[in-house]
């Protein structure tokens, strides 16, 4: 039997919506994602060692994962867009 063409997703997907502060929670941990996706709702892939963020098809931000409960990681260049004038 032939193996399917389409690739096999092996991580966890999740659709949390972005807060106020431009992050998502994901199993009771936060990830900063880009200011101007704060209100809509995103697609997070979560694997063993990392997550993926998407807005529709493109990827918005990459995080490794973190393993402790309640952590926080947040990335500096996804603020920055909001300082712009």
């Amino acid at each position: 039997m032939p193996l399917p063409q389409e690739p096999f997703e092996t991580g966890r997907v999740f659709t949390p919506r972005v807060d106020r502060y431009s992050q998502i929670t994901v199993r009771t941990n936060r990830y900063s994602v880009p200011v101007r996706l704060i209100g809509k709702r995103v697609r997070v892939v979560l694997h063993a060692s990392h997550l993926v963020v998407y807005d529709q098809n493109g990827e918005v931000a990459r995080h490794e994962r973190l393993i402790a409960k309640a952590g926080c990681r947040l990335e500096l260049d996804h603020y920055l867009e909001s300082l712009d004038p």
